[in-house]
């Protein structure tokens, strides 16, 4: 059963080493432009590991010309963002004030503490964007001269772009998408309200990948930002895996195996088969691309409403993490404030009976004969000896808690100042 239904089982966990360790790994395009949109130490650390694949990393010919194509538009957007911010703080802070103004009066809402909260929110936003923009990014402009990003892809691909296909196949192939968009036949029916080239650049792309994996004969991962219904099969909110009928279609054309998976699931799992590193910081930072960019991707909102829209939702994300570290600020300082407390009450004990232990060891030698500078060894199991003991078990206890009670207090005073340095 399993051999007549296979693309509907889930990949053991040999299948998915092979994938990585063996398998032809095929960039999509949106993945290459996500290095514009990466701090230059995180794409970095994306490069280095496609570089140890060697010659298994391959991009179909449609994926490096929709990168070219595209690479000056997503780095002007990301010289946009900044302005389109700031208005939609502006906008935001409007409404939310002309809210406070016209809410009725509420027992428990406070009106004045609710518009400073509102205040101090959109102060740490703009504020963090003016630390943000100091740092240097690269512009459109001085792209179209130099552009690091470009030159990094340009090393790694050398090689391993397909060919593109004559003018004669390449009608004939968009002929067969358009009749695929019709029955709805993965993948790139998604895309069937583009215009003519983006209309059927799926499909392109998996025919030429397609033709590759009968040359090869290697498993294939397909690596993709691209998350709709015609790429991956989706039930009940889950994300299942790639669709049943293109596992189907490369195992029937190109007697491959077939797999697809995000970048930030390849991140994940590949290091470690590959015996590389990735840190941490870089699955953050490619996590942290997917829920609004990944969400707008897949619904293709090019319009100014949809720009709009995206770019509220980044504010309002911005907005709720703001006033939650806020309020999380205060309940830390109010924790704070009480274990101090404590920490202190607990310093009082241990001060008085350490002064209890001191005066009780004094006596102890006194009554022994074994105070002064010229008393002899303590016997181990001696009254004095277990009286050091106590006093110097106390002693360390104390300066413990005053290690502790130090770092409390400047872990206070830093909340309260503001500084989080």
């Amino acid at each position: 059963m399993r051999e007549q239904f296979a693309a509907w089982y889930p990949l053991s966990s040999d299948d998915r080493r092979r994938f990585v360790t063996d398998g032809l790994v095929v960039l999509d395009t949106n993945v290459l432009l996500d290095l514009y949109r990466m701090t230059v130490e995180a794409s970095e650390d994306v490069l280095a590991l496609f570089r140890q694949l060697g010659d298994r990393l391959w991009i179909p010919h449609q994926v490096g010309l929709e990168f070219h194509r595209n690479r000056l538009t997503v780095i002007h957007e990301q010289e946009q963002t900044d302005r389109k911010l700031r208005a939609a703080v502006a906008e935001a802070g409007a409404k939310l004030h002309d809210a406070v103004k016209n809410m009725r009066d509420h027992p428990v809402i406070d009106r004045v503490a609710l518009t400073t909260i509102i205040d101090q929110a959109l102060a740490s936003i703009t504020d963090y964007l003016d630390q943000a923009c100091k740092e240097p990014s690269l512009s459109m402009k001085a792209a179209m001269h130099a552009d690091p990003v470009l030159d990094a892809v340009t090393d790694l691909l050398h090689g391993k772009v397909g060919p593109p296909y004559a003018v004669d196949q390449l009608a004939q192939v968009q002929a067969e998408a358009r009749r695929r968009i019709d029955q709805r036949r993965p993948p790139g029916y998604a895309d069937a309200k583009k215009d003519e080239d983006r209309a059927t650049g799926d499909y392109v792309l998996w025919r030429q990948m397609l033709d590759e994996a009968a040359k090869r004969k290697l498993p294939v991962l397909f690596v993709t930002s691209d998350q709709k219904e015609d790429w991956y099969r989706q039930l009940h909110g889950h994300t299942v895996g790639p669709r049943v009928e293109l596992v189907t279609e490369v195992g029937e054309e190109a007697g491959a195996a077939f797999h697809a998976q995000t970048l930030v699931r390849f991140l994940e799992t590949a290091p470690s088969l590959l015996r590389s590193v990735v840190k941490e910081t870089t699955v953050l930072e490619v996590n942290r691309l997917d829920e609004v960019d990944r969400a707008a991707s897949r619904a293709e909102i090019t319009s100014p409403i949809g720009e709009r829209e995206i770019e509220r939702r980044v504010l309002r994300r911005m907005l709720d993490r703001e006033l939650h570290r806020q309020t999380d600020e205060k309940r830390a300082l109010a924790q704070l404030t009480m274990d101090i407390a404590r920490l202190e009450a607990q310093r009082e004990d241990l001060s008085l009976r350490a002064a209890e232990l001191q005066s009780e060891l004094d006596s102890a030698r006194s009554t022994t004969g074994q105070s002064g500078a010229d008393r002899q060894p303590v016997d181990p199991r001696s009254y004095v000896r277990a009286v050091e003991v106590r006093l110097g078990t106390n002693s360390q206890m104390l300066r413990d808690l005053e290690d502790r009670l130090t770092m409390l207090q400047h872990e206070r005073t830093v909340l309260e100042s503001g500084d989080s340095t």
